[in-house]
């Protein structure tokens, strides 16, 4: 079985579970935690909380192109952040996903009707052969060297990388067991501000 496969299971087997915002499991989720979830149970991957910052997973594709495992963004209009939704794709019309409005993990369709005309973006996080993939390369490497998804840090360092407030070193490592010095600590208190 891939890791596409065990995903897509994984989520065939919360359909019904009711929709809680900020829920990540075992018996309820919102949209985010719902993959969040998963991807921490089924490999032991740390991934960004929330939909916006998943956004930056994988690498783009284009709705056409949409299969199985794909991860699919939406704007519904509701917070600042966008985008602030997202559902698993099933197939190129269906996605499973955790939403207010039906209060619950569904399967349904998001080519036509409200979900299509709110569509930000498509993300694929597996490779052709169906193995996790999330940062769009074909080695499966995590951004910085000394960060394996493993780390206990690896979602608040991503996240922090996503939104633009932490490069790392230019020889590829972050140190994230190395103190920070005072000047650092404040650009990084300050980026988080912009």
């Amino acid at each position: 079985m891939t890791d596409r496969d065990r995903l897509l299971d994984f989520c065939r087997q919360q359909l019904g579970k009711p929709y809680v915002l900020g829920a990540t499991g075992p018996e309820s989720f919102d949209c985010s935690g719902l993959f969040y979830a998963g991807l921490k149970q089924l490999f032991g991957a740390s991934v960004p909380r929330i939909s916006t910052d998943q956004y930056a997973l994988g690498r783009a594709v284009d709705l056409a192109e949409v299969r199985p495992g794909d991860l699919v963004f939406f704007d519904t209009g509701w917070v600042e952040r966008k985008p602030n939704h997202n559902g698993v794709c099933m197939d190129a019309e269906k996605m499973i996903n955790a939403n207010s409005h039906q209060a619950k993990v569904v399967e349904e369709v998001f080519v036509d009707g409200y979900w299509s005309t709110r569509i930000t973006g498509v993300r694929r996080i597996f490779d052709a052969d169906g193995k996790l993939d999330l940062f769009g390369k074909s080695d499966h490497a995590p951004p910085f060297d000394d960060v394996s998804e493993s780390h206990p840090f690896f979602a608040t360092i991503e996240s922090l990388r996503l939104a633009g407030v932490v490069r790392g070193f230019e020889d590829g490592s972050f140190r994230p067991d190395q103190p920070v010095t005072r000047a650092e600590a404040l650009k990084i208190v300050l980026l988080c501000f912009e």
